[in-house]
């Protein structure tokens, strides 16, 4: 890297400024001989005229870094997150009562980290810098500040801006300037910036580039590669490493995330999260520290998680370390990360008792590619995903002969549950929808309408975000398992779910919940069970449009406004002209996809055969779509429950319900179409929690 002095004649006297150094504090000095914060760290205390105190190597021990500390009375201090880990580590509460300022960087800074800090130095005022080797001194910075952190309360603390002379800005896909909330690569504009990477002008070219919004000489951004968005107040807020985000299973995951929220649990004081393995087999693999005289196991990490995490996100493995590896920089060396043991589900082995639990362990380890697997061992704690799970089912048809549901693995999530349900006839009914997603509790049960694709696997992460003393059920329609959809319309569909609601639950109150379309569904159900005499609880539609709303639009003009924010590249005003052109032509292709797939459906059906998995979602959508369009729902006397993403803003608040309800509740999502993934169905389960215990309420006044 070829650097310059400027940057720092420039960093130093505003530091020294903005946190009112004087003669009288005192420095640690904890940054490595080959780590360009040297230069920040000795020249700091020096134009301030105060002291610089270096540690023996052995005060850098866990255990020992704060007593060293304290009794060097140290005021000022530069960590990375992984060395301020270490200084915490073992120091009784109040220890660092010297402590008074103390910055941050090198790596994401978590709320956990912060306040495990404050713990042990009560009036430590807290910063994170943002910053790299290429921008040398050009930094941005987040003052925490004393006392509560507010909104950073969770997860990563934010980059924050730039200092004087210094911008972060957020570039999109296009490279234009990010909207707030919009992800996109952060980079820094500054006259400081270093000049480039030594004998490498291509290199130098590709990451320090000219100003795209000024073209003047010598205004350059340095690209970082850092993945971040604008928060409403102007700070800018990091996502994760661009070159770190994986993708499994057709699934973004940015390891951070998960850092971030394991590093919340009350036992775990350090994390860190990898992918191990190749192609199929790959998977997140979790590795912490606990805290002193505290442990929890895997099983118990990874509820946590799911808890609060998409499933895709929740680490297969979970490795107990001692301490994680530190490069000589105070960073987590990655590198060094232990190879994760074989999976196991903290059940006693059990091997198959006969020859179908035989066959089915076969099939099992085949496709985990475990052995051995036992017979009470769960599937997904041995790090099964859906894709998996569907060339599971797959296997176990073709072997015995019986076609077992994707939902069966909500249901038989072990071998010899599996095997229950063969020796059952495939365990339910044809033509039966209830589907479990959640037992147990004694509250009323909530029951989610499935939307046009039939499945209701989009309601796990809400059912895991309603609480542990609600049941949730899913609605299933006809058609996911390959066989045609019969219903004439949508009250014959009311009619046939409401019976096996009715069936599940005799008496009311019912509370219904649908997303887009299936509003409409759960509507005539509504209808239907009033109908009957039965008590209709809270009936909630998550981006559920009236007719009117629908038919006010083309239908193109529609499905740009949801298909845009599914993509994960919302085109929104200002986009640039080569952002138009890709969406457009990515909308086009997913359309002329769906239009081939529906054409190969129609054959199998004409053959009288089952219709395959690649072609079934294209089918049962149209047909759905069909159903669901034409029905023109009655006024429903009663209350609706309306949640709307805030990115479509072309949709009017209640969706367009208030001429169709006696009255409507509308709650604005911050999120896209995709309000029930994480994370936004976390702001949308908990105003549905309070809706339905304001329901209950009600009723029992």
């Amino acid at each position: 890297m070829v650097g310059r002095h400027g940057s720092l004649t420039h960093f130093q006297p505003w530091l020294c400024a903005t946190f009112g150094f004087t003669e009288a504090d005192r420095f640690s000095l904890l940054s490595g001989l080959a780590h360009d914060p040297l230069h920040r760290d000795v020249f700091t205390p020096l134009l301030a005229g105060a002291t610089l105190c270096i540690p023996d190597a052995a005060a850098l021990a866990p255990g020992r870094l704060a007593a060293w500390m304290q009794s060097a009375a140290i005021t000022v201090t530069h960590l990375t997150p992984a060395m301020g880990r270490v200084l915490v580590q073992g120091a009784p509460p109040g220890t660092l009562s010297h402590l008074r300022v103390a910055f941050f960087v090198g790596e994401a800074l978590t709320a956990g980290d912060v306040a495990r800090l404050r713990r042990v130095a009560p009036a430590v005022r807290v910063v994170n810098y943002y910053g790299t080797t290429e921008t040398q001194r050009a930094v941005g910075y987040f003052d925490v500040g004393p006392g509560e952190m507010g909104p950073f309360a969770t997860g990563v603390i934010p980059a924050g801006r730039g200092i004087p002379d210094t911008q972060l800005l957020v570039l999109n896909a296009g490279g234009g300037l990010a909207g707030i909330g919009e992800a996109g690569e952060i980079c820094v504009r500054s006259p400081h910036l270093a000049l480039g990477y030594l004998d490498d002008d291509e290199r130098t070219r590709r990451r320090f580039i000219p100003n795209p919004f000024t073209g003047a000489a010598g205004d350059r951004l340095y690209r970082t590669r850092d993945q971040g968005r604008y928060r409403p107040d102007g700070h800018v807020e990091i996502i994760g490493r661009m070159d770190r985000q994986v993708n499994l299973r057709g699934f973004r995951i940015e390891p951070a995330e998960v850092e971030a929220v394991l590093t919340g649990h009350p036992d775990v004081a350090e994390a860190a999260v990898d992918v191990r393995g190749e192609g199929p087999q790959a998977g997140l693999v979790a590795y912490v520290v606990f805290r002193p005289g505290r442990t929890a196991s895997a099983a118990a990490l990874r509820a946590y998680l799911a808890r609060r995490l998409p499933s895709p996100m929740v680490p297969a493995r979970v490795v107990e370390l001692a301490a994680l590896p530190l490069t000589p920089n105070g960073k987590v060396d990655r590198k060094a990360l232990p190879s994760p043991p074989p999976a196991s589900t903290g059940t006693v082995y059990i091997p198959p008792r006969d020859e179908v639990e035989r066959r089915l362990v076969a099939i099992w380890e085949r496709i985990l590619e475990q052995t051995p697997v036992g017979v009470q061992a769960n599937f997904f704690d041995l790090g099964g995903h859906s894709l998996q799970a569907v060339a599971l089912l797959s296997e176990v048809s073709a072997a015995f002969g019986k076609t077992l549901p994707l939902r069966s693995m909500f249901e038989a999530q072990t071998v010899e549950e599996q095997a229950r349900l063969l020796r059952e006839g495939a365990g339910r009914p044809e033509g039966r929808h209830l589907v479990t997603l959640r037992s147990g509790g004694e509250l009323p049960p909530l029951f989610c309408v499935h939307n046009l694709g039939g499945t209701v696997l989009l309601y796990g992460a809400l059912a895991r975000r309603v609480g542990g003393s609600r049941p949730v059920y899913g609605l299933q329609g006809q058609g996911v398992d390959g066989r045609p959809v019969t219903f004439a319309d949508v009250e014959a569909m009311a009619r046939a779910y409401v019976a096996e609601v009715r069936a599940c639950h005799p008496s009311g109150p019912y509370h219904l919940l649908s997303f887009c379309l299936g509003s409409r569904v759960a509507l005539a159900m509504a209808h239907r069970l009033r109908a009957e005499g039965a008590e209709v609880g809270v009936l909630a539609f998550v981006d559920g449009t009236s007719p009117e709303v629908a038919r006010a639009r083309r239908r193109g003009e529609l499905l740009e406004a949801y298909e845009q924010p599914l993509s994960g590249e919302p085109v929104g005003q200002g986009a640039s002209l080569r952002e138009r052109v890709r969406a457009s032509m990515a909308i086009r292709a997913r359309r002329w996809r769906r239009r081939l797939h529906r054409g190969v459906a129609a054959g199998y059906r004409v053959l009288g055969q089952p219709i395959p998995e690649a072609f079934r979602l294209a089918y049962v959508m149209e047909a759905y779509r069909r159903l669901m369009r034409a029905y023109d729902p009655p006024r429903y006397p009663g209350r609706l429950t309306v949640f709307r993403s805030s990115r479509l803003r072309d949709l009017p608040p209640d969706l367009g319900w208030s001429s169709r309800a006696d009255e409507v509740a509308a709650f604005d999502i911050d999120g896209p179409h995709r309000l029930l993934d994480e994370p936004y169905v976390a702001d949308l389960a908990a105003i549905l929690v309070r809706c339905l215990a304001e329901a209950e309420a009600e009723r029992g006044g």
